[in-house]
């Protein structure tokens, strides 16, 4: 497992940003670094919130959506000419896209704890979570296949302030948590339970620099992180 050892040196160096000014100094995140040469980039408004999240290759951009925070209650994704729109009314996110309509429902700290998408063809799902002390400790997927998660103690990587439900949403359910996933547990509805590991580099503040897993097949994989010092 060199694949973190050798990359944190190389990806993950951290920028100095001028015009962040604070007592104490938190780790903004500026990129994730995945295989083959494959970044993912995000830019902030002056509130710290990811307002664009580009995917780049090399020189090349792949893809990229922006992000615009109408108002306290309504925050829109533009990718392309497609537009989602996120609505707030209480504890509740109503998002409706052009295949599907999703509603989100948050807890007091604006995490999700229930997903339901139906899809204008008739399909639905729902999706639950459950936490303790910030993080997600078990989800619960069509009401059969459930999953646990045990953490580290250390920074997480997603410190600033962007919506925690909003980052739920765009990347993965257990990032708006306080700290960092270290192993996943599998519980099947045929009683087969599979549990993956999770190596994690750590810089001198003890901010993730690098997050390495196995696969079944013996594969490990990892992404590397590179940060703006607040």
């Amino acid at each position: 497992m060199i694949a973190c050892k050798g990359k944190a040196d190389t990806n993950t160096e951290t920028v100095k940003d001028t015009n962040m000014n604070t007592t104490n100094t938190v780790f903004i995140l500026k990129s994730i670094g995945f295989e083959e040469g494959m970044s993912r980039d995000f830019t902030y408004d002056e509130k710290k919130r990811i307002i664009r999240v580009e995917e780049t290759q090399g020189d090349e951009v792949l893809s990229y959506y922006e992000i615009k925070y109408s108002d306290e209650n309504t925050v829109t994704i533009s990718e392309d000419d497609r537009v989602v729109t996120f609505t707030q009314n209480g504890d509740t996110i109503t998002i409706k896209g052009s295949l599907y309509t999703t509603t989100l429902t948050l807890n007091k700290e604006g995490l999700i704890t229930k997903r339901v998408e139906v899809y204008h063809d008739g399909g639905s799902g729902e999706y639950t979570y459950q936490y303790s002390g910030g993080n997600m400790i078990k989800s619960t997927s069509f009401g059969s296949m459930v999953t646990e998660y045990n953490y580290d103690n250390m920074h997480s990587i997603y410190n600033c302030n962007t919506p925690k439900w909003l980052i739920q949403h765009l990347f993965d359910e257990t990032d708006a948590g306080k700290n960092n996933v270290s192993e996943i547990t599998h519980h099947f509805s045929d009683g087969d339970t599979v549990t993956h590991r999770r190596d994690i580099t750590y810089n001198e503040d003890n901010y993730p620099t690098c997050i390495e897993w196995g696969a079944d097949s013996g594969d490990y994989f990892y992404m590397t992180f590179g940060y703006f010092e607040n």
